[in-house]
């Protein structure tokens, strides 16, 4: 994803002023290895428990999503690096604290710090599989069962496309704004929509059934 990004920013950023000397490539492809390392500073900087779900890809993947914005949001008032750094900075902050909201302290670990677990696809799977607690208890076996097996077919997914599935199918995210989070990923906006239910619900839809019990 980042060497398309880069050569994306590399079109959409030229003119743009920076703060540091060398050619536009070298600066562009500078600011790109830059926002990298901040995310992957904040995934270190993060509870190891949420590498489970939410891994340094993930990290990259939310930093360089907040560069693209800050493409079409910059009004050239200031250097553009000093831009992308201050508002990608400020969007990783907000990820830890979202976080750290959905996840509750639980026991304090070994090394005496709170562990905590993380409520992402997992939980919001699991949430809707206990949906009824009026049901019997071979429905709520069965509701269980597909949960997990929906969980499994989900996890063969790409972790863009798991990111786009777990917005649009759990998070009721619209299309034009999944759209909006992966540029290059499809031409238009009708391709866009195509490729998602052809590349990532038809294949989950596939996938579950084929597990599901008879």
């Amino acid at each position: 994803m980042e060497d398309g990004f880069y050569q994306y920013a590399l079109r959409k950023t030229d003119g743009f002023v920076f703060s540091d000397d060398g050619t536009h490539n070298d600066r562009v492809r500078r600011l790109v290895t830059q926002v990298r390392k901040m995310a992957i500073t904040y995934f270190y900087q993060t509870p190891a428990a949420f590498a489970r779900e939410f891994d340094q890809d993930d990290w990259v993947q939310h930093a360089m999503i907040h560069f693209f914005k800050c493409i079409e949001t910059y009004d050239r008032k200031r250097p553009f690096d000093n831009f992308v750094r201050y508002i990608v900075k400020r969007r990783l902050e907000d990820q830890r604290r979202r976080l750290y909201r959905s996840n509750p302290e639980t026991d304090t670990g070994a090394d005496g710090r709170p562990s905590r677990f993380f409520s992402g696809i997992s939980a919001s799977i699991q949430r809707k599989a206990e949906a009824d607690p009026a049901a019997g208890p071979e429905q709520d076996f069965l509701r269980k069962e597909a949960a997990r097996i929906l969980l499994k077919c989900v996890r063969q997914l790409e972790k863009v496309e798991r990111m786009l599935f777990a917005k649009h199918e759990m998070e009721n995210v619209s299309f034009r704004k999944l759209y909006d989070l992966v540029p290059g990923y499809a031409k238009s906006f009708a391709t866009f929509k195509r490729w998602y239910q052809t590349n990532i619900f038809d294949r989950v839809k596939t996938c579950t059934r084929s597990r599901l019990p008879e």
